[in-house]
């Protein structure tokens, strides 16, 4: 399985609410091939998921000063499709 139907298998598994860790990690490694990064440290990856949970909320999602890009933007919009209608916000200022 290629990492892109990776990514697109966890995406179905949402529930209408919530982004599942799984996704969050795969935005991690997007955003540091974004950044052109080795996603070596696993401390520095579990506080930015730690972090993107937690300013995840049921009509919002806030990517603020995460220096994302291409790869990031490309998870983010297979996240949202058909994700939650109730979704109001998406913050990517400063990125």
């Amino acid at each position: 399985m290629c990492k892109e139907d990776s990514i697109i298998e966890d995406l179905n598994n949402l529930n209408a609410t919530t982004i599942s860790e799984a996704v969050w990690n795969k935005l991690y490694e997007a955003k540091c091939m974004d950044l052109g990064l080795p996603c070596k440290s696993d401390k520095q990856q579990e506080r930015f998921v730690t972090q993107m949970m937690l300013n995840q909320r049921e009509d919002r999602l806030s990517f603020r000063d995460q220096g994302m890009s291409f790869q990031s933007a490309n998870i983010i919009g297979k996240t949202l499709i058909g994700h939650n209608d109730n979704l109001q916000k998406i913050d990517l200022s400063c990125n």
